[in-house]
């Protein structure tokens, strides 16, 4: 098997040296707080605490807005993160927006048509569904054919020769959080959860499908798909035309599902997720598959390496674990010569597991100065009461493979900045090119950039 070597052609808009990428998570991560607390908790220690956090966060963006191009990558679809937007607008919390939006863990990039203050004093959202990242959707068709419009209308093609009713929202989530952008807000799919399903007692016959782009895929069957015979019968043959339109038209494509056995999944319909599977088929490690977080973050440092700019990454849960993981991206830079010298495959499973990788790094310095010089830096964020949910990721925090820092729950700034301090330390080129106001931030002692930061 043969890997390639890092590609330097830039799949975004080019840096020049000097330059910061964040890729952040936005639950916990960007957003200090619950769900339920930012839009429900109105007591005033609370409020004037996210107020400040953001007022201090959008300061940060504004004074680094020429060197740091801020990206929230999050599992919300648009929608949910509109409607969280517009909490923050209603409860006069200034939440600051990214430069760009990724919905639904790694799917369309949403590009920006207005300011934050179009948006807070005018209530024009500063990001539109029908403007995205095209250079990001045309480099994923080249690698699997994937034409998500098409793909869709072939779908609900066959729903319609079925006489499913189709229903299209936001958010497979309850009507109280989503309100219409709702799957199950008034008019459209029922809450049938917990109902037995006997004789002539039949669900609605419909499908609801989640808007996530043109990038992936979501839509939900009746509850009682696979509870009565002849549905579980028109379920199949539609699960067998489906995986046709992908054969038919040479798409690479990763598909997951459940039958409904969770109520708070899609209030316990069975649904289907399609993606591209744009993930070398020679490098499948765990959680690694179709399209998530990772394709941008791995993108965004092909371009990094090439411009001597830096990729920070942020999260918080599992969920993030695998964008966090600096091993994922070193496959970019692996040789045949450094794969024969470990046995190929073993080398590319190593490279998921941290303390496997670390075991390979000592005993290949030819590797470990790759890996230290890679510019990704991550950056955990702590719970509320300090736990970290991603301890596996540990032994990239601290020693000479640091690659990662740890800060509590509304600290991401703090992380950001470290971040860069720790890869000006390494690089001196890149410290050397980084703007004076960057070098401000991460150094304040220091306006004129000329002390080392």
């Amino acid at each position: 098997m043969k890997i390639e070597k890092i590609q330097t052609k830039a799949h975004y808009p080019q840096f020049k040296a000097g330059k910061v990428r964040v890729f952040s998570d936005f639950d916990k991560t960007f957003l200090p707080s619950s769900h339920a607390n930012f839009v429900h908790n109105y007591d005033e220690r609370f409020v004037n605490a996210i107020r400040k956090n953001f007022k201090s966060f959008k300061e940060f963006l504004d004074k680094t807005k020429e060197g740091l191009k801020f990206t929230i990558t999050t599992g919300r679809t648009f929608g949910e993160f509109q409607t969280m937007a517009e909490v923050s607008r209603e409860r006069k919390f200034g939440m600051p927006l990214p430069d760009t939006f990724i919905a639904k863990n790694g799917s369309d990039e949403y590009l920006r048509t207005g300011t934050d203050e179009d948006f807070y004093k005018g209530g024009d959202f500063p990001f539109k569904y029908d403007v995205t990242n095209k250079e990001k959707e045309e480099n994923i068709k080249k690698l699997t054919n994937w034409d998500g419009p098409m793909i869709k209308e072939k779908i609900k093609e066959l729903f319609r020769a079925y006489n499913l009713r189709i229903v299209e929202g936001d958010s497979e989530h309850s009507p109280h959080d989503y309100g219409n952008r709702s799957l199950f807000s008034n008019g459209k799919l029922y809450y049938e959860t917990g109902k037995v399903f006997e004789g002539t007692d039949k669900s609605d016959w419909s499908v609801g499908f989640r808007n996530d782009g043109n990038c992936k895929i979501f839509f939900t069957y009746p509850y009682d798909m696979h509870c009565v015979d002849e549905r579980y019968a028109a379920f199949r043959d539609l699960e067998t035309k489906i995986n046709q339109i992908f054969q038919d038209n040479n798409i690479k494509y990763s598909s997951a599902g459940s039958r409904g056995e969770h109520e708070n999944e899609c209030g316990g319909r069975p649904w289907k997720v399609y993606e591209p599977d744009v993930i070398d088929s020679g490098f499948k490690g765990r959680h690694d598959y179709g399209l998530s977080k990772v394709y941008d973050v791995n993108e965004a440092i092909k371009i990094a390496q090439a411009n001597n700019d830096l990729v920070i990454a942020a999260g918080d849960s599992s969920n993030d674990a695998y964008m966090l993981n600096p091993g994922v991206y070193l496959k970019n830079y692996l040789t045949d010569e450094i794969l024969n010298r470990h046995g190929n495959m073993q080398l590319l499973y190593d490279l998921a597991d941290p303390a496997g990788l670390i075991k390979v790094l000592d005993k290949d310095p030819e590797l470990a100065e790759i890996f230290i010089k890679m510019p990704f830096r991550g950056v955990i964020v702590r719970q509320n009461g300090g736990k970290n949910n991603l301890e596996e990721l540990e032994p990239f925090t601290k020693g000479k493979y640091q690659k990662i820092v740890i800060v509590d729950e509304g600290e991401l700034q703090s992380g950001i900045k470290q971040s860069i301090k720790m890869y000006c330390e390494q690089n001196p080129k890149y410290k050397d090119k980084l703007s004076t106001d960057l070098k401000q931030q991460i150094n304040p002692d220091d306006g004129s950039g000329g002390r080392s930061p």
